[in-house]
């Protein structure tokens, strides 16, 4: 990963605003779905965890299919990839599906991963199972804007879409550019004949406003 990006706060050159994230206690997040089978009573394909940094996917497991036949271990999809640097002893930092990297507004980098002076921090607050927000203030400490996301996950299906939203909370107009990670590689598998099958395929459209 690109660390510019897990500093808490980037002063671009002279002239250009100081921002900061606001912070919240680290907890652990609600998943969206189930990966109980359906022969059990589930009614959906799959299980979205989130991680800590960004937002992101944590783990994405299908209900309905096993690692193997006769195995109770669910296939899984997305699973966040922990920093191998030895250095880097925080669980926090890897890679997450669909994190939420930074923003940039007005020329200023802002980071939206985690805070690495703070392991206890998060800046991402869940609001309800699948839906977070983060908050960036200014030097004067009001908030400039507010970014949300929510992960629409619907019984049956073996499809989600993330919801995002930049919400300006100034009186005056914002120059924002969104920064985030895509899907990750897919856990190692059994390597066959014939290669690995498996396929993950995304995309992404504009609001209609």
């Amino acid at each position: 990963p690109n660390y510019q990006w897990l500093r808490p706060e980037l002063e671009s050159e002279a002239g250009k605003a100081k921002l900061t994230v606001r912070k919240h206690p680290l907890g652990t997040y609600a998943p969206v779905g189930s990966d109980v089978p359906a022969k059990a009573g589930g009614t959906y394909e799959m299980e979205i965890q989130f991680a800590s940094f960004g937002a992101g996917i944590e783990r994405l497991s299908l209900a309905n299919h096993t690692e193997k036949i006769l195995s109770p271990d669910r296939e899984v999809l997305q699973s966040f990839t922990r920093e191998l640097n030895p250095a880097i002893d925080d669980p926090r930092l890897g890679l997450a599906a669909f994190s939420a990297v930074g923003v940039t507004i007005d020329g200023t980098d802002v980071g939206l991963g985690v805070d690495p002076g703070d392991r206890n921090s998060t800046y991402w607050e869940q609001t309800a199972p699948g839906e977070f927000v983060a908050t960036i203030a200014d030097a004067n400490d009001k908030d400039v804007l507010r970014v949300s996301r929510k992960f629409i996950l619907r019984p049956g299906s073996y499809e989600f879409t993330v919801e995002q939203k930049l919400i300006n909370l100034t009186n005056r107009p914002l120059a924002v550019v969104w920064h985030q990670i895509g899907p990750i590689d897919q856990p190692p598998e059994t390597v066959r004949y014939g290669g690995d099958p498996r396929a993950i395929r995304f995309g992404y459209m504009a609001s209609p406003s």
